[in-house]
């Protein structure tokens, strides 16, 4: 072992080592439960498609190397951002359990500790709050609402109000389009980051 990857001393990995071979886990863990998600997912997920699960993943890395996260903090966030929209494949009113469900069942199997799991969870349920505190629950909800700022939005808004209505959580067409007017009007970026972007 490189001695800036072993303890002190010892010919024992220290906790870079072992961050960094998280970091090899995470892209497995990623591709299986996007496999899965891809495969077993409704195909009236329209718009939180795979391609949209793992433009959040993108996304959140993107932003928390440039708000400058801790390497601990970062390793939290991706491993948050790859579960926070899982629940979708079993639940579509009640995902927020069910993605952290998945997470700790999925998680431990391929080393993460409860710590690092705890900490994941934690992000998501932030995340998904209406006031994010934590700096990575602000990265990661950033990266969920990254299609608010993109140009293909109106086109986003149809599919998320197709997806929708075809799981049966609406059916008001122009109610919920006065909703989301109304969201968009009161909407802001959280990170300076996603600001800039």
């Amino acid at each position: 072992i490189r001695p800036e990857l072993r303890l002190e001393g010892k010919n024992e990995p220290n906790d870079t080592f072992k961050s960094k071979m998280l970091l090899i886990s995470l892209l497995d863990l990623e591709d299986e439960v996007f496999e899965v998600y891809e495969r077993e997912g409704s195909k009236d997920l329209i718009f939180h498609d795979i391609r949209y699960l793992k433009n959040i993943t993108t996304q959140a890395e993107l932003i928390g190397r440039a708000e400058m996260l801790e390497d601990d903090e970062l390793l939290h966030l991706r491993l948050a951002s790859i579960f926070v929209k899982s629940g979708y494949i079993n639940e579509y009113k009640s995902y927020e359990a069910e993605s952290l469900r998945i997470l700790r069942k999925k998680a431990p199997e391929y080393a993460f500790s409860d710590r690092q799991i705890n900490a994941a969870a934690s992000i998501i349920s932030d995340a998904l709050s209406s006031d994010p505190r934590l700096r990575t629950g602000q990265v990661l909800s950033d990266a969920i609402n990254d299609y608010m700022g993109r140009v293909d939005y109106i086109i986003r808004l149809e599919l998320l109000f197709s997806e929708q209505k075809a799981m049966g959580a609406v059916d008001d067409k122009k109610a919920w389009f006065k909703s989301q007017t109304e969201r968009m009007s009161g909407f802001n970026y959280i990170t300076s980051t996603a600001k800039l972007l």
